[in-house]
Protein backbone atom coordinates (compact mmCIF):
# COMPACT_ATOMS: atom_id res chain seq x y z
CA UNK A 1 0.00 0.00 0.00
CA UNK A 2 1.31 3.53 -0.72
CA UNK A 3 2.95 5.28 2.29
CA UNK A 4 0.05 8.60 1.24
CA UNK A 5 -2.83 6.07 1.67
CA UNK A 6 -1.43 3.98 4.26
CA UNK A 7 -1.34 7.64 6.49
CA UNK A 8 -4.64 8.94 5.46
CA UNK A 9 -6.74 5.52 5.93
CA UNK A 10 -5.04 5.02 9.68
CA UNK A 11 -7.22 7.83 11.71
CA UNK A 12 -10.26 6.25 9.66
CA UNK A 13 -8.90 2.28 11.04
CA UNK A 14 -8.20 4.08 14.53
CA UNK A 15 -11.84 5.36 14.73
CA UNK A 16 -13.37 1.46 13.76
CA UNK A 17 -10.66 0.00 16.02
CA UNK A 18 -11.74 2.31 18.90
CA UNK A 19 -15.82 1.67 18.61
CA UNK A 20 -15.00 -1.70 18.22
CA UNK A 21 -13.35 -1.63 22.00
CA UNK A 22 -16.36 0.14 23.03
CA UNK A 23 -18.13 -2.39 22.06
CA UNK A 24 -16.80 -5.36 23.26
CA UNK A 25 -16.09 -3.58 27.06
CA UNK A 26 -19.93 -2.95 27.46
CA UNK A 27 -21.08 -6.43 26.35
CA UNK A 28 -18.60 -7.83 28.76
CA UNK A 29 -20.36 -10.13 31.68
CA UNK A 30 -18.30 -9.66 34.00
CA UNK A 31 -19.77 -8.22 37.65
CA UNK A 32 -19.10 -4.71 38.71
CA UNK A 33 -16.72 -4.56 41.30
CA UNK A 34 -16.47 -0.41 40.98
CA UNK A 35 -19.97 1.03 41.26
CA UNK A 36 -20.01 4.43 40.73
CA UNK A 37 -23.21 6.82 41.16
CA UNK A 38 -23.74 8.32 37.66
CA UNK A 39 -24.92 11.79 37.01
CA UNK A 40 -26.55 12.25 33.21
CA UNK A 41 -27.19 15.38 33.53
CA UNK A 42 -23.56 15.91 34.15
CA UNK A 43 -22.88 13.62 31.42
CA UNK A 44 -24.32 15.71 29.38
CA UNK A 45 -22.60 18.93 30.35
CA UNK A 46 -19.41 17.31 30.42
CA UNK A 47 -20.02 16.29 26.76
CA UNK A 48 -21.39 19.70 25.83
CA UNK A 49 -18.29 21.36 27.40
CA UNK A 50 -16.46 19.26 25.58
CA UNK A 51 -17.87 19.53 21.90
CA UNK A 52 -17.82 23.73 22.20
CA UNK A 53 -13.90 23.26 23.15
CA UNK A 54 -13.75 21.43 20.09
CA UNK A 55 -14.76 24.31 18.09
CA UNK A 56 -13.54 27.20 20.37
CA UNK A 57 -10.64 29.64 19.30
CA UNK A 58 -7.90 30.38 21.63
CA UNK A 59 -4.40 29.82 22.67
CA UNK A 60 -3.44 27.70 26.04
CA UNK A 61 -0.05 27.28 27.91
CA UNK A 62 -0.24 24.69 30.48
CA UNK A 63 1.90 23.35 32.80
CA UNK A 64 1.80 19.76 32.29
CA UNK A 65 2.96 17.38 35.20
CA UNK A 66 3.32 13.12 34.86
CA UNK A 67 4.11 11.65 38.13
CA UNK A 68 4.26 7.75 38.95
CA UNK A 69 4.01 5.33 42.00
CA UNK A 70 7.71 5.44 42.42
CA UNK A 71 7.65 9.33 42.85
CA UNK A 72 9.27 9.61 39.76
CA UNK A 73 8.50 13.55 38.42
CA UNK A 74 8.54 14.62 35.17
CA UNK A 75 7.57 18.77 34.33
CA UNK A 76 6.96 20.34 31.32
CA UNK A 77 5.19 23.25 29.29
CA UNK A 78 2.66 22.46 26.61
CA UNK A 79 0.78 24.52 24.10
CA UNK A 80 -2.68 24.71 22.61
CA UNK A 81 -4.27 26.52 19.74
CA UNK A 82 -7.79 25.91 18.02
CA UNK A 83 -9.60 27.99 15.57
CA UNK A 84 -11.51 27.39 12.28
CA UNK A 85 -7.94 26.98 10.50
CA UNK A 86 -6.86 23.90 12.79
CA UNK A 87 -5.51 22.82 15.37
CA UNK A 88 -1.62 23.58 16.73
CA UNK A 89 -0.38 20.96 19.60
CA UNK A 90 3.44 22.09 21.21
CA UNK A 91 4.74 19.52 23.92
CA UNK A 92 8.53 20.99 24.26
CA UNK A 93 10.84 20.29 21.14
CA UNK A 94 8.13 19.01 19.24
CA UNK A 95 5.40 20.52 16.99
CA UNK A 96 2.40 19.11 15.61
CA UNK A 97 0.45 20.86 13.12
CA UNK A 98 -3.21 20.71 11.64
CA UNK A 99 -4.12 23.74 9.63
CA UNK A 100 -5.51 24.95 6.26
CA UNK A 101 -6.01 21.13 5.54
CA UNK A 102 -2.44 20.42 6.05
CA UNK A 103 -0.91 18.22 8.89
CA UNK A 104 2.65 18.37 9.97
CA UNK A 105 4.96 16.68 12.26
CA UNK A 106 8.05 19.02 13.80
CA UNK A 107 10.94 19.41 15.84
CA UNK A 108 13.62 20.61 17.19
CA UNK A 109 17.06 18.71 16.73
CA UNK A 110 20.30 19.96 17.58
CA UNK A 111 19.08 23.66 17.62
CA UNK A 112 17.09 23.23 13.79
CA UNK A 113 13.45 22.61 12.96
CA UNK A 114 12.34 20.00 10.73
CA UNK A 115 8.30 18.84 9.66
CA UNK A 116 7.39 16.02 7.79
CA UNK A 117 4.03 16.48 5.94
CA UNK A 118 1.22 14.13 6.97
CA UNK A 119 -2.15 13.46 6.61
CA UNK A 120 -4.49 15.83 8.70
CA UNK A 121 -5.71 13.93 11.98
CA UNK A 122 -9.21 12.68 11.05
CA UNK A 123 -10.21 10.11 14.42
CA UNK A 124 -12.87 10.62 16.24
CA UNK A 125 -13.25 13.48 18.52
CA UNK A 126 -12.76 13.20 22.23
CA UNK A 127 -16.31 14.10 22.85
CA UNK A 128 -17.45 11.61 20.80
CA UNK A 129 -15.32 8.67 22.54
CA UNK A 130 -16.99 9.68 25.78
CA UNK A 131 -20.46 9.96 24.67
CA UNK A 132 -20.33 6.58 23.51
CA UNK A 133 -18.41 5.43 26.66
CA UNK A 134 -20.81 6.71 28.74
CA UNK A 135 -24.25 5.85 26.53
CA UNK A 136 -21.99 1.96 27.01
CA UNK A 137 -22.25 1.88 30.57
CA UNK A 138 -18.36 2.19 30.24
CA UNK A 139 -17.97 5.39 32.29
CA UNK A 140 -19.54 7.33 34.91
CA UNK A 141 -20.05 11.09 35.12
CA UNK A 142 -20.52 13.21 38.42
CA UNK A 143 -19.82 16.83 38.72
CA UNK A 144 -16.69 17.95 40.64
CA UNK A 145 -15.89 20.72 42.72
CA UNK A 146 -15.35 23.67 40.49
CA UNK A 147 -12.67 25.96 40.50
CA UNK A 148 -10.80 29.02 39.38
CA UNK A 149 -7.68 28.31 37.22
CA UNK A 150 -5.96 30.80 34.98
CA UNK A 151 -8.45 33.21 35.76
CA UNK A 152 -10.79 31.68 34.79
CA UNK A 153 -14.04 29.98 36.32
CA UNK A 154 -14.06 26.01 36.06
CA UNK A 155 -16.82 23.66 35.78
CA UNK A 156 -15.32 20.76 37.03
CA UNK A 157 -16.18 17.09 36.34
CA UNK A 158 -15.25 13.44 37.61
CA UNK A 159 -14.77 10.71 34.46
CA UNK A 160 -14.80 7.29 35.86
CA UNK A 161 -14.90 3.73 34.23
CA UNK A 162 -17.16 1.97 35.84
CA UNK A 163 -14.95 -1.36 36.37
CA UNK A 164 -11.77 -0.97 36.99
CA UNK A 165 -10.75 -3.90 34.11
CA UNK A 166 -12.94 -1.93 31.80
CA UNK A 167 -11.25 1.35 31.00
CA UNK A 168 -9.46 3.05 27.55
CA UNK A 169 -6.18 3.69 29.09
CA UNK A 170 -5.25 6.46 26.33
CA UNK A 171 -8.49 8.30 26.93
CA UNK A 172 -9.56 8.52 30.16
CA UNK A 173 -8.08 6.07 32.05
CA UNK A 174 -9.41 4.72 35.64
CA UNK A 175 -10.82 8.16 36.26
CA UNK A 176 -10.08 11.52 34.45
CA UNK A 177 -10.70 14.66 36.47
CA UNK A 178 -11.54 17.12 34.04
CA UNK A 179 -12.58 21.07 33.92
CA UNK A 180 -13.44 23.60 31.78
CA UNK A 181 -14.35 27.03 30.84
CA UNK A 182 -17.88 28.46 29.83
CA UNK A 183 -16.64 27.91 26.03
CA UNK A 184 -15.05 24.65 26.82
CA UNK A 185 -11.79 25.41 26.85
CA UNK A 186 -10.06 22.48 29.06
CA UNK A 187 -7.99 24.38 31.92
CA UNK A 188 -7.25 20.99 33.88
CA UNK A 189 -7.45 17.69 33.10
CA UNK A 190 -6.17 14.94 35.45
CA UNK A 191 -6.04 11.38 34.15
CA UNK A 192 -5.01 8.20 36.20
CA UNK A 193 -3.59 5.17 34.73
CA UNK A 194 -0.83 3.59 36.33
CA UNK A 195 0.60 7.25 36.58
CA UNK A 196 -0.94 10.46 36.55
CA UNK A 197 -0.72 12.77 34.21
CA UNK A 198 -1.96 16.17 34.53
CA UNK A 199 -1.53 19.88 32.47
CA UNK A 200 -3.26 22.48 34.40
CA UNK A 201 -4.11 26.20 31.98
CA UNK A 202 -1.91 29.09 33.09
CA UNK A 203 -2.67 31.24 30.26
CA UNK A 204 -5.76 31.29 27.96
CA UNK A 205 -5.81 34.10 25.16
CA UNK A 206 -9.12 34.27 22.39
CA UNK A 207 -7.05 35.29 20.08
CA UNK A 208 -5.25 33.30 17.50
CA UNK A 209 -2.87 35.52 15.40
CA UNK A 210 1.19 35.47 14.89
CA UNK A 211 1.33 37.45 18.48
CA UNK A 212 -0.53 35.17 20.99
CA UNK A 213 1.29 32.13 18.29
CA UNK A 214 4.70 33.14 19.03
CA UNK A 215 5.64 31.42 22.38
CA UNK A 216 3.95 28.03 20.61
CA UNK A 217 5.93 28.50 17.28
CA UNK A 218 9.16 29.34 19.00
CA UNK A 219 11.62 27.91 17.25
CA UNK A 220 9.97 26.72 14.24
CA UNK A 221 9.19 30.82 13.03
CA UNK A 222 11.42 29.74 9.86
CA UNK A 223 9.64 26.07 9.16
CA UNK A 224 5.89 27.19 9.52
CA UNK A 225 6.17 30.53 8.81
CA UNK A 226 2.50 30.82 7.69
CA UNK A 227 0.79 28.75 10.43
CA UNK A 228 -1.48 31.54 12.35
CA UNK A 229 -2.18 33.74 9.66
Amino acid sequence: MPRALDRRIAPIVWAIAALAVLGALALSPEPDPLVAVRDPQAAREVIALMQAGEHATYVAEYAFTRADAAGHRFTATQYEARAPSGVLTRDGTTLSIDWKGQGFDCVVADSKAGCLARAVANGLPESEVLRVAVNAGIYDVTRGADSTIAGEVARCFVIRAHQLNKQLPNDFGAETDACFDAQGVPLRIRRYTDQLNEREAVRVDRRVDATTLRPLLAGFDQTAPHVGQ
